[in-house]
């Protein structure tokens, strides 16, 4: 430290002493003569112990600054907590009673960051906001055009826009065309025009067969005329509703011989027209869609599922050369029944349920899959992994990764559910002891090893808990997890 900076240190931990000579100080360096530039001041080295870093920093992904590990609880800024951080630093209050400008300043950005706090909750960052904004806009619209649509014109406008609601959208901006230059939509919206068309065609052939069994018809016109939309319907129906194999032909029985003809010259044409259109698609349909999202799906969960777990594995090492203590069977034990980590299966449903809470992020996961089944090539399978990528890695105001505070606030959790285990078995009967005999000794209670107290804590809770099959996966672990912490801690 200069002598001016030493001097200005000084003045600000004693405000109340008149300084009158700013002159160099003794054994300290003199000013630079006019002009001159002063040296570039080199810092003193640090004794080695305090080279050490406190926390490992493992590589974080490009363009991102390493973050730290820690499982320390990070304290909210407010402006109490700031008034408590000042009142405890003499030197900091000094500084800003001397300066009231930035005092104010700070003060007032502690109170905007408290006010803002709460909207974290709701919108993790200002393209979520915006999103959501957008598509209350969008929606609110699309509803009024369909109560304000009294043409069938209108109504097929209103419509068209609510097609534009399952457009695949492209890395550009715009809607994915298909190699006939057609626009690509979801399968969602195919999937709901059948339903809709399967919803009016049981509607309507229920009428028609009760009006067919009533046979109260005014002229022979119109009986013709409810035969030939039952025979219509009915192929429709088993359109929508293939069975394997050959389809059967609907009966005819009840038709006259001349009408016989007729309707089944029709379903011969329509047979004819069907099969035509199976082999032009050459088995590019429903199926073929299905299957190249099942093989995509595993695809992208293989590779991005390894890369996330890569991640975890570093965060863990992290944490535990920055002091903390984390058991290799708390990270290990599986799932009752699997093979599986609880531990990492916890971190995959906390990664699940940040996304689908927000819903820019899960539109926009779900336009790059979408954007993949429409066209599934390495480019687009990898834009679907760096995007996961960039949610796992996307920092809040304290600079962690969304992984780094998952996998901490889990670690946490795990070691509060032990200690607390741990202390109400120190209250306790030892649960492993065996009631005293009638005679001789009392049996010493034997401690279990982790694999043996987790198959007793599972044995113990199924048979005592009356709701156990029907609790899930996380309520059932974090039972066992305390159960087996009380075996295991049972007074010798």
């Amino acid at each position: 430290m200069t002598w001016r900076q030493e001097l200005e240190a000084f003045k600000a931990e004693n405000p109340g002493v008149e300084i009158t000579d700013d002159s160099p100080w003794t054994s300290t360096e003199a000013a630079p003569a006019e002009g001159e530039t002063q040296p570039a001041e080199t810092p003193a080295e640090a004794p080695a112990a305090e080279t050490k870093p406190a926390e490992i920093e493992t590589p974080a992904p490009d363009g991102t600054a390493e973050e730290q590990y820690s499982l320390a609880e990070e304290k909210a800024l407010t402006p109490q907590a700031l008034n408590e951080l000042i009142k405890g630093n003499d030197a900091l209050k000094a500084a800003l009673e001397a300066d009231p400008a930035a005092k104010g300043a700070l003060f007032r950005m502690a109170r905007e960051h408290a006010e803002l706090s709460q909207f974290k909750g709701i919108f993790p960052n200002a393209e979520s906001a915006n999103y959501a904004k957008k598509t209350a806009a969008s929606t609110t619209a699309l509803r009024m055009r369909f109560q304000a649509a009294e043409t069938p014109e209108g109504m097929a406008g209103a419509f068209d826009s609510f097609m534009q609601e399952f457009a695949v959208i492209g890395a550009d901006g715009k809607q994915v065309m298909d190699d006939t230059g057609q626009p690509v939509y979801g399968d969602d919206l195919y999937l709901f025009g059948e339903h809709v068309v399967d919803r009016y065609a049981d509607s309507t052939l229920a009428e028609v067969e009760a009006r067919i069994a009533a046979n109260q018809y005014a002229s022979e016109a119109d009986r013709e005329r409810d035969s030939d939309l039952k025979l219509a319907l009915s192929i429709i129906k088993d359109d929508l509703h293939p069975k394997d194999g050959t389809k059967a032909d609907p009966d005819l029985s009840h038709l006259d011989e001349n009408t016989r003809k007729d309707v089944q010259a029709r379903l011969d044409e329509a047979k004819r027209i069907e099969a035509a259109n199976a082999a032009a698609k050459s088995g590019v349909g429903k199926q073929s869609r299905e299957q190249v999202r099942k093989d995509g799906t595993a695809k992208f969960f293989s590779e991005a599922g390894k890369r996330t777990f890569d991640q975890v594995d570093n965060i863990i090492a992290g944490l535990r050369k920055a002091g903390a203590v984390i058991p290799d069977w708390q990270l290990n034990t599986p799932l009752p029944g699997t093979n599986i980590s609880a531990f990492k299966n916890a971190v995959g449903s906390e990664i699940e349920s940040f996304i689908k809470a927000d819903p820019y992020e899960y539109n926009r996961q779900l336009q790059l899959e979408m954007q993949y089944l429409a066209n599934p090539t390495p480019e687009n399978m990898q834009q679907r992994v760096k995007a996961f990528d960039g949610v796992l890695q996307s920092r809040d105001e304290s600079g962690k990764s969304l992984l780094n505070r998952i996998v901490t606030k889990l670690v946490r959790k795990y070691g509060a559910e032990v200690k607390g285990a741990a202390e109400s078995a120190q209250g306790g009967t030892a649960p492993t002891a065996s009631r005293e005999p009638a005679q001789g000794g009392p049996v010493q209670p034997k401690a279990m090893n982790a694999d043996e107290a987790w198959k007793a804590a599972e044995s113990q809770l199924a048979k005592e808990d009356k709701d156990w099959h029907s609790l899930s996966d996380s309520e059932r672990l974090s039972k066992v997890f305390g159960r087996q912490r009380q075996l295991m801690t049972a007074k010798r």
